[in-house]
């Protein structure tokens, strides 16, 4: 019972500390992570320039990943941090320009707490799916028996599962759902953003002569990404409203 209460309580201290942590130690936990577990140099570089010209109070964690194919990037948010994970080896084989825009885009997802209800939730489930798993087994196996404490212990963690799944379940991302598809504007508008912010026009505006030749020849509906991301034409919208706005 007492290692029950002291975990609850290095929790709740480390829900209220985890925004100081952005003061710095998010990046540099992230620099120390061991090296088959750390992002790239130039990833970690471009996300926390990122955070810092936001201002972002939650701490981001960046680290390395294996993803699925033709994944470069993906963020992960959750109520007292949000973790980005970066294939190393798949965009290692993109330009520098690229790059950075890969890390402005899921700083985007971040900022606006893509999917957090989904991820928290699938969080708070699983432990207890096994703390009630335990509880129940060591009834039948006899070992403890199941005591009115115990029985409403197991009731709890088996409410709690099956809430957090309900909520996982209603917010689980499709690709082809307006919900998904309004998450990608979000990230390319603030990803555009911060191009303009802090690298100037140049990018914004090779971008767009490239989507422009797109929209000629293919149509303005195309996509060069999954289904999820803007067309062609949204895209040079996206842009022209960045390139509008004076950088911060």
């Amino acid at each position: 019972m007492k290692k029950q209460i002291i975990s609850i309580k290095s929790l709740l201290a480390f829900l209220l500390a985890a925004p100081c942590l952005n003061a710095g130690l998010d990046s540099w936990i992230s620099s120390i992570l061991p090296e088959r577990m750390r992002a790239s140099e130039s990833m970690r570089s471009s996300i926390y320039t990122a955070t810092k010209h936001l201002k972002m109070k939650k701490p981001v964690f960046v680290m390395h990943a294996s993803l699925e194919e033709n994944t470069l990037a993906e963020a992960e948010n959750y109520l007292p941090f949000s973790i980005i994970k970066v294939d190393n080896d798949a965009i290692a084989r993109q330009s520098d320009t690229d790059q950075k825009y890969v890390g402005y885009h899921e700083v985007g997802h971040v900022v606006h707490n893509h999917a957090i209800i989904d991820s928290t939730a699938k969080q708070i489930a699983m432990p207890s799916y096994i703390l009630g798993a335990v509880t129940a087994c060591q009834g039948v196996l006899g070992r403890h028996s199941l005591t009115p404490s115990r029985r409403s212990a197991l009731l709890v963690t088996s409410a709690i599962s099956w809430l957090c799944n309900i909520l996982a379940e209603r917010h689980v991302p499709d690709y082809s759902a307006p919900t998904s598809r309004k998450y990608e504007l979000e990230a390319d508008t603030t990803a555009f953003s911060l191009t303009a912010a802090l690298d100037g026009n140049a990018p914004l505006e090779k971008r767009l002569a490239f989507l422009n030749k797109i929209a000629e020849t293919k149509g303005l509906d195309y996509r060069d990404r999954s289904e999820a991301h803007p067309t062609a034409g949204e895209e040079i919208a996206l842009i022209h409203a960045a390139l509008a706005k004076k950088p911060a």
